[in-house]
């Protein structure tokens, strides 16, 4: 007796057989051209299935790859394993970069969540706190927050630069396996867990989400796409887009994978990966949500992930396989000068010659033969046929020299002055006066030297200590500011505030007051406040302590009100 067939959905794209040596099958269906040019691809085995594969935000964007009891760091050009972090003590789970590539959080199944240093492989930081394994782990977009979930159903949040726990976020009733922090905003935050709900909260009101969305299935990935207005949920047998400036409704359900969809990848410039355990990653169009390209595997897919100069594309396998595509740059400008000669003829009417197979060389073979197409073009249009060899309808005139196109011939000056050496020919004329908008430049002319300051003085010298004293009293603000600002970038802020006397501090805490509100020099001010307040801390008397405090107060209300008036554009917005 027969099995019973089940009858599904016939497939777009078929299967090629794999690739020697790689494990990999051809990506099939009508693919675009600039994701066909992925072509080198590079293969790193290890201990464990790929759980997390994740690049830095950071140049030169190497890749981390979490599997078994380690976090590898591939090799931006190679891909090869250049250095382990294996300071587990069971399987590491949610390896993630920080926002400037210099360190590392990962989680565990021993409930541990650790930071490391990447150029050291130290343990900066480590949380303890959870009662069960942590599965994701990351970094808030100002780098001074880690979020951690795990299977004990919370999401914990832990201060950086004091490891405390800030809040734990309790509102989920099963496992919590993926999070994603906004990228426009530090204080949004998305979780997905297995009650099939996503919740989005905003972390300083530390209270209930501000969404919550029922997904449908088990939520295995989540991402809050740029802008803020977008959120997607993966699990279960598709991947769904949620409008947060709409109340949450859905936007799109993406159903192109034949087995459930387990992981997905947001690259910054839009572009949407997701990957299924049919062994499939399939590339998205964010404006039709569209299947643009597929890529086949030998294994199922359990994460993916993008760099963000776009130059590679990393899935992590089920049999411990973490494979890198290699954009071929070559490949991609000859895709791209091809979809520009597309577009070129589909503006005209025409549609572009198909390839040769040879890179460079069109072929002539066509519906109709070249001259009997062309001539069809120019009936069609109306137009001349621009496409063969035809005679120009303008006329050119003689060469007449460089300068002004005169048929005259030179006067005997010009020849005389050609004699000599000189030019040949004057585009206004040896006679010609100077204009009252031309510079004039006079013989003899001494240069006048720009005249320097004290405080330059003071950093021509590296006496930074000077060149800080000399801002501080009766000049421009403009001055004081370039003088602090190069001193944060020489790194000698520290240098030139340390070893004063407290009551030489009081003008500098005044000009920190004084310009903290002011958006364009308060990130500098913040920096400054904080080299003043470890250097001295208690030691500030109550008057200076005050007015600082009593400034930065100021500013966070300031801000409330313009986060409220945010808040209530996006409603009105949301709602028309």
């Amino acid at each position: 007796m027969s099995q019973p067939v089940i009858p599904i959905e016939p497939r777009t794209r078929v299967r090629a057989s794999p690739l020697e040596g790689d494990g990999l099958t051809r990506s099939g269906g009508s693919s675009s051209g600039v994701w066909s040019t992925y072509r080198r691809v590079e293969l790193s085995r290890h201990d464990g299935s790929v759980t997390r594969i994740e690049f830095s935000p950071a140049e030169p964007h190497e890749a981390a790859v979490t599997a078994g009891s380690a976090v590898s760091l591939l090799h931006a050009h190679s891909s090869t394993v250049r250095r382990r972090l294996s300071r587990f003590k069971n399987v590491a789970r949610g390896g993630s970069y920080k926002g400037d590539g210099r360190l590392l959080v990962a989680g565990g199944d021993s409930g541990v969540v650790q930071v490391f240093d990447l150029a050291s492989r130290a343990i900066l930081r480590t949380f303890k706190g959870h009662t069960g394994a942590v599965h994701s782990t990351r970094f808030s977009t100002d780098g001074l927050r880690v979020l951690s979930g795990g299977d004990d159903g919370v999401v914990k949040v832990w201060d950086v630069p004091t490891s405390r726990l800030l809040t734990t976020l309790s509102d989920a009733t099963d496992y919590v396996r993926c999070q994603s922090p906004s990228p426009s905003s530090p204080h949004l935050w998305a979780v997905g867990s297995y009650d099939h709900h996503l919740r989005v909260y905003d972390l300083r009101t530390r209270g209930a989400p501000i969404f919550d969305i029922d997904h449908g299935a088990q939520v295995d990935d989540v991402h809050l796409l740029p802008g803020g207005g977008l959120a997607m949920s993966v699990g279960g047998p598709d991947a769904r887009v949620w409008n947060l400036l709409g109340g949450g409704a859905i936007t799109a359900t993406l159903r192109s994978h034949a087995k459930a969809v387990t992981c997905a990848a947001v690259r910054p410039d839009g572009r949407v990966f997701t990957g299924g355990l049919d062994a499939a990653v399939k590339v998205h169009n964010v404006a039709t949500w569209e299947v643009m390209h597929t890529y086949f595997y030998s294994a199922q897919v359990l994460s993916v992930g993008a760099s963000a100069d776009g130059s590679r594309i990393g899935v992590g396998l089920v049999d411990g396989t973490a494979v890198v595509r290699h954009k071929d740059r070559a490949a991609a400008a000859t895709a791209a000068k091809a979809a520009r000669t597309a577009a070129v003829g589909a503006r005209a009417g025409r549609r572009p010659r198909p390839s040769s197979g040879l890179t460079g060389i069109e072929s002539d073979s066509d519906d109709a033969s070249g001259e009997e197409a062309e001539a069809q073009l120019g009936d069609k249009t109306g137009l001349p046929n621009f496409l063969g060899p035809t005679k120009s309808p303008f006329k050119q005139a003689a060469f007449a020299g460089w300068g002004r196109a005169s048929t005259a011939a030179p006067s005997a000056q010009m020849r005389a002055i050609g004699a000599r050496g000189g030019r040949k020919v004057y585009a206004k004329g040896s006679a010609a006066s100077a204009a009252d908008a031309d510079a004039r430049i006079s013989k003899g002319a001494r240069h006048v030297s720009l005249r320097l300051q004290p405080w330059d003085y003071a950093l021509r010298r590296f006496d930074w200590r000077q060149a800080l004293d000399e801002v501080l009293h009766g000049v421009p603000v403009a001055a004081a500011v370039g003088v602090l600002e190069q001193l944060s970038v020489l790194g000698k802020l520290v240098d030139a505030v340390n070893d004063r006397p407290v009551a030489d501090v009081a003008p500098l805490v005044a000009l920190l007051c004084r310009l903290l509100s002011v958006p364009e020099f308060s990130a500098l001010m913040v920096e400054v406040a904080h080299v003043v307040l470890d250097v001295y801390g208690e030691k500030l008397g109550a008057t200076q302590l005050n007015a600082l405090r009593s400034a930065v107060h100021k500013e966070v209300l300031v801000l409330g009100e313009v986060e409220q008036c945010l808040g209530m554009c996006q409603v009105v917005l949301g709602r028309s």
